[in-house]
């Protein structure tokens, strides 16, 4: 599943490739994307879910049915009416593809070159099950990356596999310049590659907040993903839920903990966490929640009812562990995973060992591994700390162990 286009308000005057339409046409566009080289190809899917090629169509990569280059917007015949959500491009397979094809990289099964588009068909491997999904992707000139459902990110360049330790929600490569770019769940955003020369082997942190950004100071001027128009469009269903939180004039559903109320909606509950899907099962007129006094915390509580409307952690690292305590006693698989990233993206010479107790509790053995990993390469420091002093003695040797095994103790 391709990322959602970012929305924009926009007149397209900002892309040349542009300038030469018809102010009448360009009203009637819901869709683009820009790409070549030099941005010099484009296209386009309108509101009535026509679908246009515009530019230059080298190796026919329009898919309008040939490879003459075109001033003025030609049909994709084979893509109009069918309700295209978004584009991606590069140099390799997709659903449908089509362009050259003289290494078989469109997945044809031939190498012709293909001027239209063709459904690609992609095996189901035998092992299928025990494989991560995967929930985005992103094409390069000679390389792939692909987003997991874990939040993991796998980079292939040169067929070298290269797996980064940051907890990613969006990716982006682009094929005529060798860089990517993606970004962190905390909304920083990072890029690799060949960026204007400089070779960057490890995704590294911009000053930027949006991946456009970025991408226009260190890459071509091409779109990495299609941008939708729109013009005073209200929020989204995304947006509308995160307004609709602890809103008590909508809700229908009271949560009290140690004396605070939490406003929240059944719908919203029983779509999201199958505790309450259980709750109101049996109980469907119920309007309030008293929690005992204890754990959780007001603070924790709200936190977890705010990530099922929002998918966010809005926590602070030190009560991550109290929000992982939650997850798993509700048996939130999503949750753990998303407390566990938060934690290994605060990991410190500090609090590591500290984390370390709080991975082996909850049998979260990626981030056990991490820890080991972290305390390896600062292990004298680690041993002086605070929190390895308070580790129990069985939870010590334990950790101790682990680093020996690893060479921990050799370096």
């Amino acid at each position: 599943m391709c990322s959602k286009p970012k929305k924009i308000c926009s007149s397209l005057c900002s892309w040349p490739i542009f300038n030469s339409l018809e102010s009448q046409f360009l009203s009637q566009i819901h869709m683009v994307l820009v790409y070549g080289t030099l941005g010099n190809e484009a296209l386009i899917v309108t509101k009535d879910k026509m679908v246009y090629g515009l530019g230059n169509n080298v190796n026919g990569c329009l898919g309008i049915g040939d490879e003459d280059a075109t001033l003025d917007p030609k049909k994709v015949e084979d893509l109009c009416g069918k309700d295209i959500k978004t584009f991606a491009y590069g140099i390799g397979p997709h659903i449908y593809s089509w362009g050259c094809n003289d290494r078989g990289q469109l997945g044809t099964e031939k190498s012709a070159q293909v001027i239209t588009p063709i459904l690609v068909q992609i095996p189901v491997p035998e092992d299928s099950l025990s494989m991560k999904r995967i929930i985005d992707i992103a094409c390069g000139i000679n390389y792939s990356v692909a987003l997991t459902e874990d939040g993991k990110l796998d980079s292939r360049f040169d067929l070298i596999k290269h797996e980064t330790k940051i907890k990613w929600v969006d990716i982006a490569a682009l094929n005529c310049s060798n860089i990517s770019v993606a970004v962190s769940e905390e909304g920083h955003v990072y890029v690799w590659g060949n960026c204007h020369g400089e070779k960057i082997v490890t995704p590294t942190v911009t000053p930027f907040s949006d991946m456009h950004d970025a991408i226009a100071r260190y890459g071509p001027s091409v779109m990495h993903q299609p941008l939708i128009l729109y013009a005073n469009e209200g929020p989204d269903i995304l947006q509308c839920l995160k307004t609709a939180f602890d809103d008590r004039l909508t809700s229908d559903f009271e949560i009290q903990v140690q004396g605070k109320c939490i406003y929240v909606h059944k719908v919203v509950l029983i779509a999201r966490c199958s505790y309450f899907r259980t709750m109101f099962q049996h109980d469907w007129a119920c309007q309030k929640l008293f929690l005992n006094e204890g754990k959780p915390s007001y603070v924790i509580y709200k936190a977890f009812l705010k990530y099922l409307y929002t998918d966010i952690i809005d926590l602070p690292l030190e009560k991550a562990s109290e929000l992982l305590d939650l997850a798993e006693e509700y048996c939130e698989s999503n949750l753990k995973q998303h407390c566990i990233q938060l934690i290994k993206q605060g990991i410190t010479v500090s609090n590591v060992a500290y984390f370390y107790r709080i991975a082996v509790k909850h049998n979260a053995k990626d981030l056990k591994d991490f820890c080991i990993k972290f305390a390896v390469d600062h292990l004298t420091a680690v041993t002086q700390t605070e929190s390895f002093s308070k580790l129990d003695r069985i939870t010590m040797k334990t950790f101790i162990i682990k680093i020996g095994k690893v060479g921990g103790f050799k370096k």
